[in-house]
């Protein structure tokens, strides 16, 4: 690579070329996963209409928890030295819709070394350009797991619909989703959990019941696993800073 050629390049105006490409997603992050400079495309897969309504926020201000905690786990990743190269994974829309997407992520660093943050795209993928990817079937999965977030799954369930034994379910599921399918699925209902909590006044026994937890206990040991608080301090902290904010 010709790095003379490339230090003479305004990378501001390289990074305004990716206005023009369409259908890829184009991001940088400061190494707090904050969000420093987004394309068109990204700011329309959110509806959003100016830079500047995204500047300043992260990835858990725009989709579920379940992939935001995805995410920004990569940035620690490329923060530490790893590059991730067309990494399958799901992105949300405004639609509330999920998509199956292929993502690139690197670091960025000055000229001088110094880390800045994290940079990357991702775009769109469909079955015809990866048929070995088993996405159709992946997809079944999801969507399953949302129509009955009030029941529990179990991993049996999982691959009788991926039509395979648990072990290649479990192996799917790590290569392309860097989770174990049970643990995808609680992460899952962990943000239901969290929309059920600030929507709305029901119990927290109520809560548990509807996502098909057998006991408030267990629902309570698993939200604090992943959000590392209790349900209730979740729900008084969210108040507290909409307060505050407000």
């Amino acid at each position: 690579m010709n790095e003379d050629l490339f230090s003479n390049i305004n990378p501001a105006e390289l990074a305004l070329l990716f206005d023009f490409i369409p259908e890829v997603q184009f991001w940088i992050k400061d190494k707090n996963s904050v969000f420093l400079w987004v394309n068109k495309t990204l700011l329309e897969n959110y509806a959003l209409s100016d830079v500047n309504e995204i500047i300043g926020k992260t990835d858990f201000d725009f989709s579920p928890f379940y992939l935001a905690e995805q995410f920004v786990s990569d940035d620690k990743e490329v923060l530490s030295g790893k590059i991730v190269v067309n990494r399958i994974e799901l992105v949300s829309s405004v639609d509330k819709s999920i998509n199956w997407c292929v993502s690139n992520k690197r670091l960025v660093t000055t000229s001088e070394g110094e880390i800045i943050g994290t940079f990357g795209i991702t775009r769109k993928l469909n079955n015809l350009q990866n048929p070995e990817i088993p996405i159709a079937r992946l997809n079944e999965i999801v969507k399953y797991i949302h129509e009955n977030i009030h029941l529990p799954i179990s991993i049996s369930k999982m691959a009788e619909l991926m039509n395979c034994s648990i072990s290649t379910l479990e192996r799917t599921f790590r290569k392309l989703l860097h989770a174990s399918p049970m643990d995808f699925n609680r992460k899952i209902k962990m943000q239901y959990a969290c929309k059920a909590l600030i929507n709305s006044d029901a119990s927290i026994f109520d809560i548990a019941f509807s996502l098909g937890y057998a006991d408030q206990s267990h629902f309570i040991r698993e939200f604090k696993l992943y959000l590392k608080n209790t349900p209730l301090q979740y729900r008084k902290q969210y108040f507290q800073q909409q307060n505050i904010l407000g």
